[in-house]
């Protein structure tokens, strides 16, 4: 179950992504990267559509979700910075 605080680290390729989940609920989720990049953060919002309160980032769900924004917040800096 995903929780405020979380350590999470990702495997990818010959580098560990480490950050944490720095704000949760069950219908927000934001971590933040603390290495190779440190400080930098990605959230997700589920929307709250016709009252239904069947999806939320509570569980496995939520680690996976945290995982996920880890990989894409480092992707996206690795564009960047390649673009430079």
């Amino acid at each position: 179950m995903a929780k405020l605080n979380d350590i999470i680290e990702v495997e990818l390729g010959d580098i560990t992504i480490k950050g944490f989940i720095c704000s949760f609920h069950p219908r927000d989720i934001t971590v933040e990267m603390t290495y190779p990049f440190n400080g930098l953060q990605r959230g997700l919002h589920i929307p709250l559509l016709g009252g239904n309160n069947i999806n939320t980032f509570d569980g496995n769900y939520g680690l996976k979700t945290a995982r996920s924004l880890l990989i894409e917040l480092y992707a996206d800096i690795l564009h960047i910075t390649d673009t430079l």
